[in-house]
């Protein structure tokens, strides 16, 4: 149990700083642009952790390779999510609770791509 809390901690820093320097440009064209939301911060790391938690919780598969497949595709559906939201708003116009239905589509993703993704061996 440790042992994965060790690991868990050791993986979650990369992607979550690589999030954070991917996303910092669409947060500035975002408030540019009017449609940026407080919950816009978190936005990027709130898929990621519910991803991990599912993992510490051991829905996922437990292997590297697994790890080294689904984290960038977290990531990279979350900045296509977050472009989509920054350039063309839902409905024809640009409205607060549009990032709570994003973070709702991505917990959904995340939580199918864990109970659907097979098991890769190492």
């Amino acid at each position: 149990m440790i042992k994965k809390i060790i690991f868990l901690l050791q993986v979650i820093g990369i992607p979550i700083l690589t999030l954070a320097i991917l996303h910092l440009p669409f947060w500035i064209i975002a408030k540019k642009k009017k449609r940026f939301d407080k919950l816009d911060y978190f936005y990027p790391f709130i898929p990621m952790s519910f991803y991990f938690l599912l993992n510490f919780l051991e829905v996922s598969q437990q292997s590297l390779s697994n790890i080294a497949i689904e984290i960038p595709t977290i990531a990279f559906v979350t900045l296509i999510g977050y472009i989509v939201k920054v350039f063309y708003p839902f409905a024809g116009k640009p409205r607060k609770n549009n990032t709570k239905i994003l973070i709702g589509i991505l917990l959904i993703f995340v939580f199918l791509l864990c109970i659907f993704m097979p098991f890769f061996p190492e």
